[in-house]
């Protein structure tokens, strides 16, 4: 059996196979970096590698995150992070995800730690079932009005940014939306105030706000 092999076993005292920078403080900007590496896809030897430390020091506090380990994950504040905002979820990322929800950690800690969006790693299992709710009692275009006015002026996104979109984009290229939606606030009919805040109403009761 070789060095290297035998050190990847643990064969070896963790003083024989410890850089000596591994057991250095950590920075702010090597927790950073070793996130940055390791959920686009690098593997804690590759990232020990380049942050110079023992590999062992590099899986347990990967570790410490995954688990939210003394509110590891809670408490960290990005320093210098790299987006990963509209990137596909790699292999790590996926893994962190699960393992996240299984221990009930917010979706926002994890957005947070993962760099990305909470839409991106929450899927939005309410805005179809409102839509097709409100489809019920009014026209498509009379909605996507509404819900724009009860953003603005209520404050309350009642479907998510992008199934707005969606509508929105519907009801200008195959409907009669473009000169509507293209009316000013001050211009909104009262019918349209009125289904914006029944729908207010509605949600905000059902979200327990």
């Amino acid at each position: 059996m070789s060095r290297r092999e035998a050190e990847q076993l643990g064969l070896f005292p963790d003083k024989e196979v410890r850089n000596k920078e591994a057991d250095e403080p950590w920075k702010k900007s090597e927790t950073d970096r070793m996130l940055d590496q390791y959920l686009a896809g690098a593997q804690p030897n590759r990232i020990a590698q380049m942050l110079g430390r023992n590999p062992k020091a590099i899986k347990r506090r990967l570790e410490q995150f995954a688990y939210n380990e003394r509110d590891r994950a809670v408490k960290y504040k990005p320093f210098r992070r790299v987006s990963r905002k509209g990137q596909r979820l790699t292999e790590n990322e996926k893994e962190w995800i699960r393992t996240f929800k299984e221990r009930g950690i917010s979706p926002k800690v994890l957005a947070k730690v993962l760099a990305r969006d909470v839409s991106e790693i929450n899927p939005d299992t309410k805005s179809p079932a409102r839509i097709n709710d409100g489809k019920q009692v009014a026209p498509t275009l009379d909605l996507v009005l509404a819900y724009r006015y009860a953003y603005h002026i209520y404050k309350i996104r009642i479907i998510s940014d992008k199934e707005y979109d969606t509508l929105k984009e519907e009801e200008i290229e195959y409907g009669a939306g473009l000169k509507a939606l293209g009316t000013s606030r001050g211009d909104i009919p009262q019918y349209i105030k009125s289904l914006a805040l029944y729908l207010v109403k509605k949600y905000s009761k059902k979200d327990g706000s």
